[in-house]
């Protein structure tokens, strides 16, 4: 990750390197917890889509994108974290939720749509929350910020 003309400090190339070997065994572990429920093909997915999260957030981080970084590493975390606790099945949800809002420039949303990350949010933490109409309901707001954007 670090070298000579790489670009990478060598202190933030260390720090990237803890994050990449702390989710791997994250990963492991979670997807060793749940692969007698969930079969050897889908725990191989699930673990395939966290360090996709996780190793696309290094690299943001990598390049200086901190903000949209540090949201796809808690996105993973997060999607993992569902494997040993049930209550934090959709939790991943939340961050997906603000970098979407966030995106392209970062920035901080307007009050308007602050509302579609409260609502994302809700969705992603309140177990109640969790019914095919209510995720629909996120999605369709989601959809909707972006066409406003477009």
């Amino acid at each position: 990750m670090a070298g000579r003309g790489s670009g990478i400090p060598a202190a933030r190339a260390s720090s990237l390197a803890a994050v990449a070997m702390a989710g791997t065994a994250l990963g492991l572990a979670a997807e060793a917890t749940s692969l007698d429920t969930v079969g050897a093909g889908r725990a191989v997915a699930d673990l395939i889509v966290g360090w996709t999260f996780i190793g696309t957030g290094i690299a943001g981080l990598a390049r200086a994108r901190g903000r949209a970084g540090a949201l796809l590493i808690t996105t993973g975390v997060l999607w993992f974290t569902g494997s040993f606790w049930d209550g934090a099945l959709y939790l991943h949800r939340a961050p997906l939720v603000m970098l979407v809002v966030a995106l392209p420039a970062m920035r901080r949303p307007p009050p308007a749509e602050w509302a579609v990350v409260v609502f994302g949010c809700v969705v992603a933490v309140e177990p109640s929350a969790t019914t095919l109409a209510l995720t629909a309901a996120a999605g369709a707001a989601l959809c909707a910020l972006a066409l406003r954007r477009a």
